[in-house]
């Protein structure tokens, strides 16, 4: 008696643990759609991770945080510049800028991070 109890508990056990309930054979799914439930779920990359929790921080029409640090490297580059070479960058920035906010935070992304490693070799 002890030995049909047991699997019966362990099963009792089990499906309380994970919140279900025993199926009547009626109403029990089929193969297939078993099959499909128990696929794992799609594991976004970092990449995805940080990009989309740069879209939620950063609406359209505004800057991520990495193009606020591009654009404040590029501020210092320009402070070094005069003359007229001062003013075409300055104009320069000022395009580009405008042009990053009409990006979506992704484009954002490799734009700035492009911008930056340009800025430190210079």
């Amino acid at each position: 008696m002890k030995k049909t109890l047991m699997p019966a508990a362990l099963l009792a056990l089990f499906l309380a643990a994970c919140g279900g309930e025993p199926a009547a054979p009626e109403t029990a799914a089929p193969a297939p759609a078993v099959a499909e439930a128990s696929a794992p779920a799609a594991v976004p990359t970092a990449s995805e991770v940080a990009t989309a929790s740069e879209a939620a921080v950063a609406p359209m029409g505004e800057l991520i945080a990495l193009c606020k640090e591009a654009e404040t490297l590029e501020n210092q580059y320009i402070e070094t510049l005069s003359g007229a070479e001062k003013e075409e960058r300055i104009k320069h920035r000022d395009t580009w800028l405008a042009s990053l906010k009409e990006a979506t935070a992704a484009e954002q992304e490799e734009n700035c991070k492009q911008a930056i490693e340009e800025l430190k070799e210079e």
